[in-house]
């Protein structure tokens, strides 16, 4: 018999698996490659985390393979930070997508088996709060789930460090190696929901984070005169950026904010668009149809977590432009550097950017004098360029094409 049948007889027979798994299961027990799919292997964990289809079996996304990454997280935490670890605890965040709260309830009852406090959020966050909050709680660590622009039958699990990076090769070369020594899941074990080791974050930690995010804020002086008439449509594509972002447009100064209703709706299964990436024009055609309808001024939208961000600016009455992740971050740059008095000031001041993003950014910074730091493919890349010239260089901006844009060195 071959290895994925008995995996998939052990799941059906063993009392570790409840019911509910096993009835999907038994409903595929005629589905001979449908089974092969779902037990030919573990889920690989990657240096970016990991994304999957939901669902019973070794190689899908369900409460028992997370319980499998997180002990695996587990054992890494105890052996490389012993009490410490304990004490200083693991940040926990969640997306809209189908059973990210049940997913990370799990995760905090596994690490509270193995004596890991937790902090975690009360109800769906952005993943910039959750790295803002690891070292704001003074955490060891963090996990978000998400799959972020991914389709609607996947989800995913994301790991940061204590800087609220995400975690690098290094680390993830360690917390897989753990991962995979893990081959029982009837040892894992989890504790009660209800569990002191896990705290809920509080508003507290919501409104530090506005705080923070406020002071990146350039010209308070230019929005106080234009944000009472400049129109802004947000949307948040069904996914965790609605109460931040409404948030702090507001507490800034902008008065003329606009959205499209159906898409505030934390769903799942995005139900009003094709994908819930802003990187496809796509996803923005009914900001479109309600920005002609007020005549905004600008057009916004993140992806789930809200770690990626479209632009759209009207050109002219009714035509709106979309702004690509190259363009964007080029005029980011622009804009910082040429309205920064104090940059002449600024010990060894650099931008950071990943190597498929284009060279206009870099153009930029070089007529001012500032360093481009290429990184590979991926944010956490950048964050290890913020994290490793902390004190020997001033960090301006980090972008990538794929609509990713940092300001400020909150992770």
């Amino acid at each position: 018999m071959e290895a994925y049948q008995n995996r998939y007889n052990e799941w059906l027979a063993s009392p570790y698996f409840d019911d509910q798994t096993k009835k999907e299961l038994s409903s595929i027990r005629f589905d001979s490659k449908e089974i092969e799919e779902r037990f030919y292997k573990n889920l690989e964990f990657g240096t970016g985390g990991l994304r999957a289809i939901i669902g019973a079996g070794t190689n899908r996304l369900n409460k028992y393979t997370v319980r499998r990454i997180t002990q695996g997280y587990a054992n890494f935490l105890l052996n490389k930070y012993g009490e410490e670890a304990k004490e200083k605890g693991i940040v926990i965040a969640y997306d809209t997508r189908y059973l990210s709260d049940v997913f990370s309830l799990e995760i905090a009852q596994t690490l509270a088996f193995n004596g890991i406090k937790s902090y975690l959020f009360k109800k769906v966050t952005p993943t910039p709060e959750l790295s803002f909050a690891i070292p704001y709680l003074n955490a060891i660590g963090g996990i978000v789930v998400t799959a972020s622009h991914n389709p609607s039958n996947y989800n995913g699990y994301k790991i940061y460090d204590e800087t609220g990076c995400q975690a690098g090769p290094q680390l993830a070369k360690m917390i897989i190696n753990e991962i995979n020594q893990i081959v029982d899941y009837s040892k894992i074990g989890i504790s009660y929901s209800k569990d002191p080791l896990i705290q809920r974050v509080d508003e507290s930690v919501d409104t530090a984070f506005i705080e923070s995010e406020k002071t990146l804020l350039c010209f308070p002086d230019l929005v106080k005169n234009f944000g009472e008439k400049f129109k802004i449509l947000y949307t948040p594509l069904h996914g965790t950026g609605r109460d931040a972002i409404f948030r702090l447009l507001k507490e800034v100064g902008f008065k003329k904010l606009y959205t499209v209703t159906e898409q505030l709706t934390e769903d799942g299964n995005f139900s009003t668009v094709e994908s819930p990436n802003p990187e496809k024009q796509s996803a923005f055609n009914m900001s479109i149809e309600v920005g002609k309808e007020n005549d905004v001024d600008l057009i916004i939208g993140t992806d789930p977590d809200c770690d990626r961000v479209g632009v759209l600016a009207k050109v002219s009455s009714g035509i709106y432009k979309a702004l690509d992740g190259n363009q964007l971050g080029a005029l980011l740059i622009y804009y910082l550097l040429s309205n920064d008095k104090d940059l002449s000031k600024k010990k060894n001041p650099y931008i950071a950017k990943t190597i498929v993003t284009s060279e206009l950014g870099s153009k930029i910074a070089e007529r001012f004098a500032v360093e481009t730091v290429n990184t590979l493919t991926g944010f956490k890349y950048i964050g290890e360029q913020i994290n490793k010239r902390k004190s020997t260089a001033s960090f301006i901006a980090g972008y990538e094409e794929s609509y990713g844009y940092l300001i400020g060195t909150v992770l």
